[in-house]
């Protein structure tokens, strides 16, 4: 776990570096609902492939996916994934403009001062690569840059460069 401040932090786990997606819903969940807090998770698959979800206390608020089509994406993780939260709008079925305005709104009202327009215009742009997106994401949202492309096995390995204080670094569990 990497602190950011006293009310944010960004958690590299080795199981979400799998790219297990049920698993990370599932964390995000759990980490929700034991904090009474909000969270943003964010997976980079292979560079094709951005999926953001966002949690509030136990419940999924909104998912989007920049790259990969929402089904195509779920297709084998149908059964596993928890359903969304009754206020949110399914996201199947929906246009990706609908969809990725459910995430612009759910954003805006889980952190301070969104630019909800350049939000909306990052979501919608079509991109070469996945982290181009994710960058997008973390200027426009606030993130810190150490969310950007960097996993439990890059911290473990001791790939991590000039990207994080490695002192900061707290770690959490076994």
């Amino acid at each position: 776990m990497m602190p950011i401040s006293e009310q944010q932090c960004v958690i590299y786990e080795a199981q979400c570096d799998t790219q297990d997606i049920a698993h990370v819903y599932e964390m995000l969940l759990m980490l929700t609902s034991e904090l009474d807090c909000s969270a943003l998770g964010v997976l980079n698959h292979d560079d094709d492939l951005l999926l953001t979800i966002l949690c509030n206390k136990g419940k999924l608020i909104a998912d989007y996916s920049c790259g990969m089509s929402f089904e195509e994406m779920y297709a084998e993780y149908d059964d596993e994934l928890p359903d969304m939260d009754e206020e949110a709008d399914e996201p199947q079925g929906q246009q990706k403009e609908e969809q990725a305005r459910v995430m612009v709104d759910s954003l805006s009202e889980a952190f301070d001062e969104v630019n909800k327009e350049a939000l909306l215009e990052v979501l919608m742009q079509d991109f070469v690569f996945a982290i181009e997106a994710h960058e997008k994401l973390v200027e426009v949202v606030g993130l810190p840059e150490c969310s950007i492309g960097l996993g439990y096995n890059h911290i473990n390995e001791g790939q991590i460069e000039d990207q994080l204080d490695s002192k900061q670094l707290m770690q959490i569990g076994n």
